[in-house]
Formats: structure tokens, sequence, C-alpha cells
């Protein structure tokens, strides 16, 4: 189980930093000062890269988080073994 969550953590981590730099691209187009073109070809470069940005961090976001949250049955099994006398 572990090493599931492993392989999930980094496929979700590497495609979360797949689409930074594309959402940060769509952000100064947005802007309108990512291309030297009119103001309305900056705000349709920014709505597609937004479309192609936007789907690999939500994909990364629902991989990461199975990944990060504990596991029920063993984490009770340690506390009552903390709890036994020795």
């Amino acid at each position: 189980m572990r090493r599931i969550k492993l392989v999930l953590l980094v496929i979700g981590m590497i495609s979360i930093l797949v689409s930074l730099p594309l959402l940060g691209f769509a952000v100064l187009a947005g802007m309108g000062i990512l291309a030297d073109m009119s103001f309305a070809e900056n705000g349709s470069i920014g709505k597609q890269l937004l479309q192609f940005g936007l789907p690999p961090l939500f994909g990364g976001l629902l991989l990461c988080i199975p990944a990060m949250l504990p596991e029920k049955g063993r984490r009770q099994t340690e506390v009552l073994d903390s709890s036994t006398p020795r």
C-alpha cells in the first residue's frame, strides 16, 4: 500500500508541476502582456492555456489527496501497541 501511495503522490506532483507554467502563462496572457498582440488575441491565448493547464492541476490534486490520507487500520494498531504496558 505504501508503494501505491508513493506512486500516486509522485505522479500527482509531476502533473501539478506541469500545469503551473501553463497557468502562469495564462495569467500573463489574461493581463495582456504575454505577446505583442491585441488584447483580444492575448485573451484567447489565455483561455486556451487555461484549458490546457487546469485538467493536469485537478488530476494531480485528485491523485495527491488519497496519497496523503493516513491509513486508518495502521494508525489504530500503532495507538493500541503504544498503550499496552511493557
